[in-house]
């Protein structure tokens, strides 16, 4: 089955850092202001169907054109309500609402509400469904799925979609309107089995961390990408982040340079955050270490003196 599907929400995350992210326990109150399943719009005569499982969680991560500052500011996840939604597989408009909802780093939810106008171009063998939807933000709410009408009718959204759109469901969320799907992208927040894992070990004046990244593939453009725990210690402090909102990453054009901010769990000696700069994905002798606050600012440099590369997986 080849099958693209980008869920396009509109969200502005700001604020607090939550530690809280994906476990199910937390689910009822993290996400209070959701919808239900019961709110979805279609006809159950349609050609295709959505297999939403529990655990369709996605995160915001940033591109090459951000900094580590707005990447920080821009954080947020989405969800999309487990269910079984039908959608249409041939050419006209419809009345379409696909459940779903967006968490900031400060707890606000934005969710799909009312009915939306979901339209279905054909090209050969494939189609492509553009949904607008309103939210309870008062934005709209878009969903865009390319599918291969040659392969199977379901498409799965399980949240740890494979890197490639071509090679199964992939989700992006973004702000939408009338003139098209635009803001910015939600994937995987993290996904081991079908991306590489590439590990950075970092020593500097005082401490070392070890930064966890997972990376996908791509046809063109910068490779998708989650970076999904730090753990070190500094001046003698050991600490451990797998928190979403504290870890920050920037890559440069296809990861050839790369640049991370780890939140710590609680500051050390005054530091909130350490700030790794300017690595190279081809070089271990260049690079910068600095501990800031919590809005990355206020930098005191730390000397790097040493670092490796590790990767697993899918080249």
């Amino acid at each position: 089955m080849r099958t693209l599907l980008l869920l396009c929400l509109a969200c502005n995350p700001k604020g607090p850092k939550d530690p809280a992210d994906t476990a199910e326990a937390d689910l009822p109150t993290r996400w209070e202001g959701c919808p239900t399943a019961e709110s979805a719009v279609g006809d159950p005569a349609w050609g295709g169907r959505l297999e939403v499982t529990e655990g369709a969680l996605f995160c915001h991560w940033p591109d090459e054109t951000s900094t580590l500052e707005s990447a920080l500011a821009e954080k947020g996840q989405a969800r999309v309500i487990a269910g079984s939604y039908p959608f249409p597989t041939e050419a006209g408009s419809f009345a379409l609402t696909v459940p779903a909802c967006t968490r900031d780093a400060a707890g606000q939810v934005d969710a799909t509400t009312g009915t939306g106008t979901g339209s279905v171009a054909l090209a050969g063998n494939y189609m492509q469904l553009s949904l607008y939807q309103p939210s309870t933000a008062g934005q709209a709410i878009g969903v865009v799925l390319l599918h291969d009408l040659s392969g199977e009718a379901t498409v799965p959204v399980n949240g740890q979609g494979p890197p490639s759109g071509w090679d199964g469901s992939v989700f992006a969320l973004y702000p939408a309107s009338a003139e098209g799907i635009i803001g910015r992208g939600y994937g995987p927040c993290a996904s081991a089995e079908t991306w590489r894992v590439d590990t950075h070990r970092i020593t500097f004046e005082g401490g070392e961390v070890e930064l966890m990244l997972h990376i996908g593939d791509s046809a063109a453009g910068t490779e998708p990408f989650a970076f999904v725990s730090a753990k070190g210690q500094l001046d003698g402090v050991e600490f451990e982040q797998s928190d979403y909102f504290s870890l920050v990453y920037r890559p440069d054009h296809h990861h050839f340079g790369r640049n991370f901010a780890v939140l710590l769990p609680e500051p050390i000696g005054g530091a909130c955050a350490l700030r790794i700069e300017g690595l190279e994905s081809e070089s271990t002798t260049v690079g910068t270490v600095s501990l800031t606050d919590c809005e990355l600012a206020a930098p005191s440099t730390r000397a790097l003196q040493g670092h490796t590369l590790t990767t697993v997986g899918p080249s």
